[in-house]
């Protein structure tokens, strides 16, 4: 699998803080905005935003991709009879200045276009409670895009705010609308090229982060696609050693082909953290159902011992069904592939349908990738089970609390099981491939690297979180990214 383009991400993260101390996030590009408070020169970013629907027309028109996308000025809140800047504020009222609205009475974008009027450079709505839902600012009514960017804040914020400019306090703002620009079929001599993105740390503790990703608006957006595929070739020997480089992984002796097994599962650990909906983990249940959970609280057996039956179990189904076995083996290895992305194999030799008479050989490989990718590979299937129903293929997420992920367990039904060999592939679309959950020293950085997979909808969002498991998905600091696709036009 190559092709995908890539970008660099250089972080230094102030997500949240591994011990007592401060952690101070800040992006060379995102979107929203930040306050820079007396005696600092960076930003310190408003904890729950959401920027403008609009926001793209501001950087992805033609006419618009080389103008201003980021801006630092004074703040200036609207008089008290027209605090939901719903109506026309006097003219040049906010020239050159951040405009402060009140949440309600009109559309975002028409908040956003009475203060454009009056001079504002971008607007920020506070929220009238505390509890973010939205994720965009919607575009409502008859009216144009504004032509200045758009936050909405959380209320707290916003009225601390409205209290330290009424006091006659000057407060300065960064606001910013950059994506992370990220090129498809860009010539050699092309001077655009895809960017990378910048996240300091100027806090005084180390940090680590957790993100998530998000296309407006697709409520339906499993993160992964799907596809057919030929079979490679196995990763492993006939007798189940590994091929070629491949380094065997320990620590399977409960599948070592001695005794019968039947809901069994053994805890293994990963040769590398594996992102899953980029939720990265380091050890997975392996069942010889054919099912890997990354749930810790999952327990031998089957559908019985998942945490939930809601389809949020943070789980990989290569090929999940009642199996058994006498003297089958399942065991694992990794290696590199030519891009230098970590592969792990596990290979389900010699298995059978538990409700099965059939005496012919199921065999089956699954290979999670470092970047977040799965492989099923299917070797060998009884052909008299070819219409068996009850096969679960696909993955699910371990929440679904962010309306990004959805449970993708229906594959099985649309895969071709009298036809092995043939494997099925899930690739999200975003892959992060390197130091995509490493620790960031006080004061430094680390270098993440991330492709994105072709079909992603052209426009779409990484959240990064305040708190390693958030209990929401409100409290987030996106940045959006941009996928441009390079034409000639003569």
């Amino acid at each position: 699998m190559t092709g995908f383009p890539m970008f660099g991400l250089v972080l230094a993260v102030g997500v949240f803080a591994l011990s007592s101390g401060s952690a101070i996030l800040g992006l060379d590009k995102w979107s929203g905005c930040g306050i820079i408070e007396s005696g600092s020169n960076v930003p310190t970013m408003f904890k729950v935003y959401a920027p403008g629907q609009w926001e793209p027309m501001l950087t992805d028109v033609t006419d618009n991709i080389h103008l201003p996308d980021s801006v630092v000025a004074n703040l200036k809140t609207a008089v008290s009879s027209n605090l939901n800047g719903c109506s026309a504020h006097s003219a040049n009222y906010f020239l050159g200045k951040i405009a402060l609205i009140a949440r309600g009475g009109c559309f975002f974008s028409t908040k956003g276009l009475m203060a454009q009027q009056a001079g504002a450079v971008a607007m920020i709505a506070y929220n009238n409670e505390d509890l973010n839902e939205i994720g965009l600012l919607g575009v409502g009514g008859q009216r144009q895009n504004p032509g200045i960017p758009g936050y909405l804040i959380q209320q707290s914020e916003g009225l601390a705010l409205k209290s330290r400019l009424d006091s006659g306090e000057t407060l300065h703002v960064s606001c910013s609308w950059k994506p992370i620009k990220v090129w498809y079929g860009l010539p050699a001599d092309s001077p655009e090229a895809n960017d990378s993105l910048v996240i300091y740390n100027y806090g005084d503790q180390a940090m680590n982060w957790t993100m998530e990703t998000k296309r407006w608006h697709m409520l339906a957006d499993t993160f992964y696609a799907w596809n057919l595929t030929a079979a490679p070739s196995s990763a492993f020997a006939e007798g189940g050693s590994p091929l070629g480089s491949a380094q065997a992984l320990s620590g399977w002796t409960t599948f070592n082909g001695s005794a019968d097994l039947d809901d069994v599962a053994t805890l293994q650990q990963l040769p590398f953290p594996f992102p899953h909906y980029l939720k990265y983990y380091s050890q997975v249940w392996v069942s010889s159902d054919g099912l890997l959970d990354f749930d810790s609280s999952f327990v031998q057996g089957a559908l019985t011992s998942l945490s939930s039956s809601d389809g949020q179990n943070a789980l990989i189904a290569p090929l999940w069904d009642n199996l058994t076995c006498n003297g089958c083996r399942i065991n694992a290895a990794w290696s590199e592939n030519a891009t230098g992305v970590s592969i792990m194999a596990i290979r389900f030799q010699g298995m059978s349908f538990a409700s099965s008479a059939s005496a012919e050989p199921l065999t089956f490989e699954a290979w999670l990738y470092e970047d977040g990718r799965v492989s099923v590979v299917v070797e060998s299937f009884p052909s008299s089970e070819a219409s068996r129903s009850s096969i679960k293929c696909g993955l699910e997420p371990a929440s679904g609390k962010s309306m990004t992920v959805r449970p993708a367990l229906s594959v099985g039904s649309s895969l071709p099981w009298g036809s092995s060999p043939f494997a099925v592939s899930f690739t999200p679309w975003f892959m992060p491939r390197k130091n995509g959950n490493a620790t960031v020293p006080a004061g430094g950085n680390v270098t993440l690297e991330g492709a994105f997979e072709m079909a992603a909808g052209l426009q779409g969002y990484l959240h990064f979180y305040t708190s390693e498991n958030p209990a929401s998905w409100y409290d987030r600091t996106p940045v959006r990214i941009s996928q441009r696709i390079f034409r000639y036009f003569w």
